[in-house]
């Protein structure tokens, strides 16, 4: 029976986990023998793409080809990418083929051929990011058995050894495109999301820019030009910006050469030089911690504090900075739990999900047989409605389901109309937590009819939202007096229609990924 694995999809880097036939998981090589493969698509020609490390090595001098960090494009319901062919490119097509490369990597070391997979996301994507991951694993050749959100992943993968045990889980999750912070519970073999929160584009990709700017004013003051006007040297200071970061997660200090337009300049770059640069990054992200904490406390109704939080996960490659791990100490107080690898937790939290979803028995470290985990998310966004304000006719957000809600939830609120004799009445679905509808996506809208004609403010209209396990968001209008009710499933904007999946299938079944 072919095995379900697990994957970590990330804007930067992705990898895939299996549990083998011992009940433990195992973190896959791909086939240069690597355990994380470059999230880089290369469009080499209209029949074949290279995908991982060689399309990331091109990323420079193909610059028109390669699209990179696709995950942070998600969210943008009309982006795509246009290659050197004038092809257009969705997000769910890129994904996919980035996925069919880890597939075929993962069908390489296991001998055999894989059919279904659990795919992690942030915590905060919304419904339309993750319609579009599970659309990417399916034009992959994939069953998609289950989305995660990448915390409770690595959550998972943390808890394998320590089942039974109890106490608040702070994952902090840096990596190199997107950040996730999140409050888990751990009740025995139960893990509950208790709040979440993120930024879509604050990562290791922003660090390495930041470098790359800093390398080109100093090329500036020596030779009093901008090397960034030719973009193949732009990508070769960014390259050796990465490369420098890296560098100095071990050394102190390290020796930067630059060329460009026939001139050199070499840069001395120190570790504190660079931790001045991205600590302005990383104060974002810890301001984002402290909220999570604020919302974890009005979650469970009781005021929490760093010594409440019993572990501390650092996941993401851009942990491995040393001033992350300095500032995460000094803020909380509390030292990161060692021995894990913050590039494969999250895939390997991924397959336990898929075993347990097959059948497939999970052993400890002791190759004893462990319970089966559950885990509870929350919604990572408020979901609402437009009003209107009887007095002011103010038109405004009214929230349903305040952010953090468990999944799955069942709630209602009561409206009623605004004009005598009001016959339709519409309900605009939104995701957002401003008052103001214009900083809120809408997700989608039902409008109830023919309700009796009756005084402005007598109608008495509920309306409930109801979110399933799969992320189906259903929403149910009833007037109570008449009994008129209208039920509807929404179609997100941006999805794929039928004729664009179909289209996006053929290329991706008929394309040549290496």
């Amino acid at each position: 029976m072919a095995k379900p694995i697990g994957i970590d999809l990330g804007t930067t880097f992705s990898a895939v986990a299996v549990v083998e036939e011992t009940g433990r998981p195992r973190v896959l090589p791909n086939s240069a023998g690597q355990f994380v493969t470059p999230s880089y698509v290369f469009y080499k020609g209209p029949d074949e793409v290279v995908v991982g490390q060689a399309a990331k090595a091109v990323a420079a001098a193909k610059e028109e080809s390669v699209v990179k960090y696709v995950k942070r494009h998600m969210s943008e319901p009309d982006w795509k990418f246009e290659d050197a062919q004038g092809m257009k490119h969705s997000p769910e097509e890129i994904s996919a083929l980035i996925l069919k490369k880890l597939k075929q990597d993962a069908e390489a070391a296991l001998g055999e051929k894989i059919n279904e997979a659990v795919i992690t996301v942030p915590a905060y994507f919304g419904d339309l990011e993750r319609k579009r991951t599970s659309t990417a694993g399916e034009l992959a050749g994939l069953s998609v058995l289950r989305l995660v959100n990448e915390p409770t992943a690595a959550a998972l993968a943390y808890g394998l050894e320590r089942v039974g045990g109890k106490g608040l889980v702070l994952v902090y999750d840096l990596g190199g495109g997107t950040f996730d912070v999140t409050v888990l519970a751990i009740k025995g073999a139960e893990i509950e999301v208790v709040a979440t929160d993120g930024h879509r584009t604050l990562g290791g990709v922003d660090f390495d820019v930041d470098l790359c700017h800093h390398f080109i004013s100093k090329f500036q003051e020596e030779h009093g030009l901008d090397p960034t006007t030719d973009t193949y040297v732009y990508q070769e200071f960014l390259s050796k910006a990465e490369a420098a970061k890296i560098t100095l997660s071990d050394l102190t200090e390290t020796y930067v050469a630059l060329s460009a337009a026939g001139k050199t300049t070499q840069v001395e770059l120190t570790r504190d030089a660079f931790e001045a640069l991205i600590r302005p990054r990383l104060d974002t992200t810890f301001d984002l911690t402290k909220e999570v904490l604020e919302q974890a406390s009005e979650k469970l109704g009781q005021p929490l504090t760093w010594k409440d939080i019993d572990t501390l996960l650092l996941v993401g490659g851009s942990t491995r900075i040393p001033l992350v791990r300095r500032m995460v100490q000094e803020i909380t107080g509390k030292q990161a739990q060692k021995g894990i690898n913050p590039d494969e937790i999250v895939a390997v939290g991924a397959s336990i999900v898929a075993a347990q979803e097959t059948g497939i028995q999970i052993v400890d470290k002791n190759l004893d047989p462990m319970k089966a985990f559950e885990f509870k998310d929350v919604t990572s966004h408020s979901l609402g409605t437009i009003t209107t304000d009887h007095k002011t006719r103010e038109h405004y957000n009214e929230i349903i389901v305040p952010k953090n809600t468990t999944i799955p939830f069942d709630e209602t609120k009561g409206f009623t109309t605004v004009e005598d004799d009001q016959t339709d009445v519409r309900f605009e679905v939104t995701m957002g937590e401003e008052r103001d509808p214009k900083y809120c996506q809408i997700l989608g809208e039902v409008i109830i009819r023919d309700l009796p004609p009756m005084p402005q403010g007598e109608p008495s209209l509920k309306c409930t939202f109801r979110y399933d396990k799969e992320g189906k968001l259903e929403v149910l209008v009833k007037e109570q007096k008449s009994g008129r009710e209208k039920r509807g499933t929404l179609e997100i904007a941006g999805i794929l229609s039928r004729e664009e999946r179909l289209v996006a299938q053929r290329r991706v079944t008929d394309i040549t990924v290496k």
